[in-house]
């Protein structure tokens, strides 16, 4: 992926979607939303999706979905998900990121 010039731009499988993962760092252990680093993710957005995703628009803001675990790139991780396995999201007129509060997320190992 370090060849990749712009991540927003890869040409996804039908029914697949690319998820930039926000991680906000908390003392708080919650199970299955934690990464590596110890930070809890707030909430996903929408990067790029394949051509049967027609419920979806680049920079909608996911809040529950299952993922396997995800890749860096640029400093960001990312994730490339099944539609079928986002459950919640909402556009990004309708998310206050500066309200606390945190993802529901699966992470399957």
């Amino acid at each position: 992926m370090e060849r990749v010039k712009d991540i927003s731009k890869l040409k996804l499988s039908a029914g697949y979607v690319l998820i930039k993962l926000n991680f906000k760092n908390s003392p708080i252990l919650a199970p299955g939303s934690m990464s590596k680093n110890n930070e809890q993710l707030s909430h996903a957005e929408v990067v790029a999706y394949g051509a049967t995703v027609e419920d979806l628009t680049i920079g909608d803001i996911v809040l529950d979905f299952t993922s396997k675990e995800g890749f860096e790139w640029e400093g960001d991780k990312y994730t490339i998900i099944a539609r079928m396995n986002i459950r919640i999201v909402t556009s990004k007129s309708n998310f206050d990121n500066g309200k606390k509060g945190k993802a529901r997320i699966e992470l399957k190992n």
